[in-house]
């Protein structure tokens, strides 16, 4: 093969027409994943971003035809080396299903910023900024999101749990300082009864 980088990477962005399908489809599937987050349930959001992202890669061959883009070239040693980092990106997936199932809390973050890896080569490829300068942003932006995602939960966990005692404050330790088994057994069954009162109402007002 005679042909120089300028003509393999004039010939790679023919053939891809600026391969638009990619950021196309990520766009369309985290911005499903963003709406779902904020009106769904955290088990029920985790389980669409775990499906969604799979899905950008054939939403993107699904685009790619419609825009007439050749992403599955092997004549361009470009195309090769971009699709290996594609499979490079999805070789992260044992480690984003190893955070699924030991530390939920960082699947988002860890999807965030592995599936914007390849994007680096991109820019290379392209001699372009744009990829390099989009990958450098997921990481922070990534980070950001989840801790303000995980700070968000923590305080409602911490009102939910301030709710549901209510006024029963009144913890085991205070009611041992007072004297008397009658007085005990009254606080005590008074504590059991406004956990189950309070109980209700959070269930109610959900």
């Amino acid at each position: 093969m005679n042909e120089t980088f300028s003509e393999l990477r004039s010939n790679y962005e023919r053939e891809t027409n600026r391969s638009l399908s990619m950021p196309l489809a990520g766009a369309l599937v985290w911005l499903v994943i963003a709406a779902c987050g904020y009106v769904l349930r955290e088990n029920q959001a985790t389980v669409v971003m775990l499906f969604g992202t799979g899905l950008i890669s054939p939403i993107a061959l699904l685009i790619g035809k419609l825009r007439h883009e050749t992403l599955t070239d092997r004549s361009n040693p470009l195309s090769r080396l971009m699709g290996m980092s594609v499979l490079m990106v999805n070789l992260l997936w044992a480690v984003h299903l190893s955070l699924l199932f030991g530390a939920r809390q960082f699947f988002p973050l860890s999807l965030g910023i592995a599936l914007g890896i390849h994007w680096i080569v991109y820019s290379w490829i392209i001699q372009h900024p744009v990829g390099l300068i989009h990958a450098l942003l997921r990481s922070p932006c990534s980070n950001g999101l989840v801790r303000f995602s995980n700070s968000s939960s923590d305080r409602c966990t911490h009102s939910d749990r301030d709710r549901l005692h209510g006024f029963t404050c009144l913890d085991e330790q205070a009611i041992n300082r007072h004297t008397g088994a009658g007085y005990l057994k009254r606080m005590r069954w008074i504590l059991i009864w406004n956990r189950i009162k309070y109980r209700i109402h959070a269930c109610t007002d959900r």
